[in-house]
């Protein structure tokens, strides 16, 4: 439409006449003669925000006249060759000043400067900045720039990006003494690229939503999936938005938000080799379609099941009952969908960078496209067949809707749902569509699979929402779903049901303590995994894929340490080493032991005491109300030093003498390898029958009180009276060992102490040679390796000479050292003899 105005003199005070109908058109022509006999032409193209014309009272000539299109910006003002110049800044100031000048200038066709303003040596303050240039040549046409030069090329200003910069319009004043200037522009309501979509819809020139250097409104292809535009904007006047994230699908990358990128799903000849969300090959310059997707583009994009909706618009695109999420198998992606309906979760927040890809599908989340896409699933029989989502027969064999619960939907058994009606248009048969009405509403989540692999139906590890160990991954997907380095796969065990080995009610894949001894499964699960945080979790980064922690390996701990070789991983068995000693009690932690007051070598249960259901019992729990350990102390390790294997898998805790000796089950280990001979165990819990209390339970092996000697001496002295003429009288110390069952190890020492500073002693008889005997300024010292068994004396006879001889009395101690001869506790105060001799 061409706007006519018919001019006044301002004296009238009304200036033009507007004869319009209609809305603004393209182009807004004004041909005339002023009163003053000059012929304007002024041609402007109209913004889509142009809505009005208002009036401005000339500053010249009162002949002269003014007008401004307000959408456009462009002022025309008659004033004889000269252009009055504007600056609209909405995000400013911009800069100027008088060492850095900025200038208002005239450009022709050529880029050349034909007039400027004189220097402007203040900043661009938000709002108008009007500017007189003078001298400005007939002809055109011509345009008006910001420049930091006043002559030659236009140069913009250091941090302006384009011409004007964002929040920056530059607008002109016409003369009417014939200079044209032509502000060129899309019309708003054309359709510059036939894609059936305005220009002004499209966003005008500044919008390149795939940057590749051709705007929307002239690209017909827009995010470069290889789809047009004109197939993406779908019949109607409104392009189409499919999932609903305010991203039209013209300019989404994932029009279905199934996490399968456009690209993938349009089908055609479009390829993503670079797995970058865009179809690959060179951007036609007049286009803007990728080469792989042919001239025209995928203008019939792929249609699998025939329901009549394209695959990227389609969330079960092969009709089998499973969702495309689900079949394309990206867990990151399957998390996403935190409210199950086949569909990841749509918030401005979950895509950043306005691409249409969720986050937890788009490998650079806060850069438009994607990155490293992994290619959909593709289960077998070879990788050459379709991917999943798209192949009702994913196996090559069976098919996929009989391992769901839609089975009975599949009448005629071609793989797919029968009854495809789908009136909200999502790809689900209402007869499965768990939100019907709304776009959605088949999960991703699989009950009866097992997606992660590990033995367990994905029902079982408890849906999209449990996550056990908190590591991002829910269990289902998880690997490892408690991050103890050992896969739920060898947790799990061999039935179909889990086990659950301390019968805790927490099975084995989700317990940190497997079998209640007090010793995290990260420590007993040998192999490379390390808990050097004593958190009860295995250290390192999580594989993003198997939620396996790193210093577990790739796999984790697929053969558990089985220290006794009796078919029970240590994780599972109450004696590891199998020396008669329970795993609690030789892991030395106190809280712990006590926390066993039915004294079986097992924590005692209860709901109450593990409430954060990590299946470590509070007793031995760093932090019994949040999931996981903290502080966790290292296995007792006796020695002889801190390298060799702590005492609960080490049959000689001292590196010496079995741990076995000395117990009350030392007469089960005939052979003498430190271990019960026959490991008979019918209830499993790796307590050999023959020494469990609790046969047929899980459980039987109490703290084993050490049957160690109990060392005391006693003095034999019938002639204590010494004098000038006896200086030397016979004594005898009998040591004797009261525990039945028993036998000294390693040396046996006794102190005699001298009742004055001259006193000798010196051994007799047998006694000379069985024990060795050395001087201190004290006492003497007595040793012997000869072993005392237990109800049995030893006598060492000797004599005693006190000279000089002074008249008193004296005192005779005799002393064994505290655990002298392999004793296990203190004496406390039984283990010396004192008589008392006198001199006359």
């Amino acid at each position: 439409m061409t706007y006519q105005y018919e001019e006044y003199d301002f004296d009238e005070r009304m200036l033009f006449q507007q004869r319009i109908s209609g809305v603004w058109s393209t182009v807004v022509t004004y041909n005339g003669t002023d009163n003053s006999g000059c012929v304007p032409s002024v041609t402007a193209t109209v913004s889509p925000s142009a809505t009005a014309i208002r009036w401005f009272q000339p500053q010249a000539d009162p002949n002269d006249y003014i007008w401004l299109l307000s959408g456009l910006n462009l002022v025309v003002v008659e004033t004889k060759g000269n252009v009055a110049g504007a600056v609209q800044v909405t995000n400013g100031p911009y800069p100027a000043s008088a060492s850095s000048p900025l200038y208002v200038v005239v450009v022709n066709g050529s880029g050349a400067i034909v007039a400027s303003s004189p220097a402007i040596t203040t900043p661009l303050q938000n709002g108008g900045n009007s500017y007189q240039i003078s001298g400005v040549p007939e002809g055109g046409p011509y345009s008006v720039r910001v420049s930091t030069t006043s002559s030659g090329s236009p140069a913009l200003p250091a941090n302006w990006t384009s011409s004007p910069a964002t929040g920056v319009s530059v607008v002109a004043a016409q003369t009417s003494s014939g200079v044209n200037v032509q502000l060129t522009g899309p019309d708003p309501n054309g359709d510059a690229d036939g894609d059936g979509i305005k220009n002004g819809d499209e966003g005008g020139p500044s919008t390149d939503t795939d940057g590749d250097g051709k705007p929307d409104y002239l690209d017909k292809d827009s995010d470069n999936d290889g789809i047009p535009d004109s197939v993406e904007k779908g019949t109607g006047s409104t392009p189409v938005d499919t999932d609903g994230d305010s991203i039209p699908d013209y300019r989404d990358l994932d029009s279905d938000n199934d996490g399968i990128n456009d690209v993938r799903e349009g089908g055609g000849s479009a390829t993503d080799t670079n797995n970058d969300g865009r179809a690959d090959g060179t951007v036609d310059p007049t286009t803007g379609i990728p080469s792989s997707a042919g001239a025209n583009g995928t203008t019939t994009p792929r249609d699998t099941d025939g329901d009549g909706k394209p695959d990227y618009r389609d969330l079960d695109s092969d009709n089998d009952g499973k969702s495309d999420l689900q079949e394309n198998g990206n867990p990151a992606a399957i998390a996403g969908d935190a409210d199950n309906d086949g569909v990841i979760d749509y918030s401005p927040a979950n895509d950043p960078d306005k691409d249409g890809i969720m986050s937890p599908a788009d490998g650079i989340p806060n850069t438009w496209g994607d990155a490293s896409d992994p290619s959909p699933k593709n289960t077998g029989p070879n990788t050459t067949d379709a991917p999943d989502y798209i192949n009702p027969k994913s196996d090559g064999t069976n098919n996929d809707i009989n391992s769901t619960p839609y089975k009975n939907q599949d009448g005629n058994g071609d793989g797919k749902i029968d009854n495809t009606t789908d009136p909200d248009n999502d790809g689900i048969p209402n007869v499965i569509d768990t939100k019907p009405g709304n776009f959605g509403g088949l999960s991703a989540f699989d009950p009866n699979g097992d997606a992660d692999g590990d033995g367990i139906k994905n029902g079982d590890e408890g849906g999209p929402s449990t996550d056990t160990d908190g590591d991002g991954k829910p269990d289902y997907l998880d690997k490892d779903s408690d991050n103890d380095g050992i896969p739920d796969s060898v947790e799990k065990g061999t039935g179909s049901t889990p086990v659950d080995t301390d019968g805790d009610s927490i099975p084995d894949y989700r317990d940190l303590d497997s079998d209640n001894d007090g010793i995290n499964d990260v420590r007993e699960g040998g192999g490379s995994a390390t808990d050097t945080d004593n958190d009860g979790r295995a250290d390192g980064t999580i594989d993003p894929t198997t939620g396996i922690p790193s210093s577990a390996g790739a796999n984790g701990i697929t053969t558990p340490r089985d220290t006794d070789g009796d078919g029970k991983p240590d994780y599972r068995d109450l004696d590891s080493d199998n020396d008669g000693k329970s795993d609690l009690q030789e892991n030395g932690n106190p809280a712990a032991i006590a926390g066993d007051a039915d004294n079986d070598g097992v924590i005692d249960y209860s709901p109450a005491n593990d409430p954060d259901k990590d299946g470590i019992m509070s007793p031995a729990d760093g932090i019994p109300n949040t999931w996981g350990d903290a502080s966790d102390p290292a296995p007792k390790n006796t020695g002889p030093n801190t390298t060799d294997a702590p005492d609960y898998i080490n049959p000689k805790s001292d590196g010496t003498t079995n741990d076995i000796i000395g117990t009350p089950n030392s007469g089960q280990d005939t052979d003498g390898d430190g271990k019960i001979d026959n490991p008979a165990d019918a209830d499993n819990d790796g307590v050999a029958d023959v020494i469990d209390t609790k046969p047929g339970e899980f459980g039987g092996i109490g703290l084993v009180t050490p049957a160690t000697p109990d060392l005391r001496p006693q003095i034999n002295m019938t002639d204590v009276g010494f004098s000038s003429s006896a200086t030397t009288k016979p004594l005898t110390v009998r040591i004797r060992n009261l525990r039945s069952g028993t036998t000294t190890t390693g040396p046996v020492t006794v102190r005699i102490y001298k009742p004055t500073p001259s006193s000798v002693i010196t051994l007799t008889g047998a006694s000379a040679t069985a024990w060795t005997i050395s001087s201190t300024p004290g006492y003497y010292l007595l040793t012997t390796n000869s072993p005392i068994a237990g109800l049995t004396n030893r006598d060492i006879t000797a004599s005693l000479t006190i000279n000089p001889v002074t008249a008193g009395n004296f005192g005779l101690r005799v002393l064994i050292p505290n655990l002298a001869g392999g004793e296990a506790l203190p004496d406390n105060g039984n283990n010396e003899a004192s008589i008392t001799i006198y001199g006359n």
